[in-house]
């Protein structure tokens, strides 16, 4: 057993350690942060990047979207729909009926099991547990549809912003946009940026894409916060009402910024 003295001696470098390994990852942070929202990445997907500094990035994924899936869903049910202003695209509507099945199908199958367990068991705490279990989940699945729904595609003076709900986005500048056009893929790659090296094309799409976007190749993207590496020249995408977004961009990024 250690002396008081020792063991007190201990302890504080114990605590010097330990504070010291938290300041120093609490500044890594930071600077992650700044030098990602520098590139014109969103906050929250800074804060991401940022806070995976300081624990696994899994977790931190997770901590950053509890609270995005709960805006998202506020921003839905008091009708907020973003998509509708110009520059903007939607790409959520061959998802409505998935959603709207799978969020009817779970609150319907909760709803009869909770009160089949209140009828056989009686009111206890584990039955309201497993009923609040069961609408948590649900809140989970409209946060994420709702995201799908207020997190459009946007064009803004810079930059394009294309966007998976919650889960990622890609930043491309807009001037290294070449062209626009509508363009039928069944490539579906479930909001993950999958490019092809040796075609220069790169797929970025929740469903079927039905826009090209023609690049500079030079041209830095950014994805969920970090820089591509891989040259795209092409870059294919899911939007709603195609033809119409597509010449809406191509408009827009014929002219410039400053216009």
């Amino acid at each position: 057993m250690l002396p008081l003295r020792d063991a007190v001696i201990v302890g504080i470098c114990l605590e010097v350690v330990t504070w010291t390994v938290l300041v120093t990852r609490l500044a890594s942070a930071v600077r992650c942060y700044r030098e990602a929202r520098r590139r014109g990445v969103s906050g929250w997907m800074a804060l991401e990047r940022g806070t995976a500094r300081i624990m696994p990035a899994r977790l931190a994924r997770l901590m950053v979207y509890e609270p995005r899936m709960w805006i998202c869903l506020t921003r839905w049910l008091t009708g907020q729909r973003p998509a509708r202003a110009p520059g903007r695209a939607a790409y959520h509507h061959e998802k409505t009926l998935l959603f709207a099945t799978l969020a009817g199908l779970l609150g319907f199958e909760s709803l009869l099991t909770h009160l089949l367990l209140l009828a056989i068991v009686g009111n206890t705490w584990w039955v309201w547990a497993l009923f609040a279990i069961d609408v948590y989940t649900l809140a989970w699945i409209l946060g994420f549809y709702a995201s799908l729904v207020v997190l459009p595609h946007q064009l803004d003076a810079t930059t394009l912003r294309l966007r998976y709900g919650y889960l990622s986005e890609v930043i491309i500048p807009r001037s290294a946009i070449r062209g626009v056009r509508p363009a039928r893929r069944p490539e579906n790659t479930k909001g993950k940026l999958v490019t092809n090296p040796d075609g220069g094309a790169g797929y970025y799409t929740s469903g079927p894409a039905s826009i090209a976007i023609d690049l500079d190749p030079q041209a830095r993207l950014t994805y969920r916060g970090l820089p591509v590496t891989e040259p795209i020249r092409t870059i294919y995408l899911t939007a709603d009402d195609a033809t119409t977004v597509a010449a809406s961009w191509r408009a827009a990024t014929a002219q410039s910024p400053a216009s």
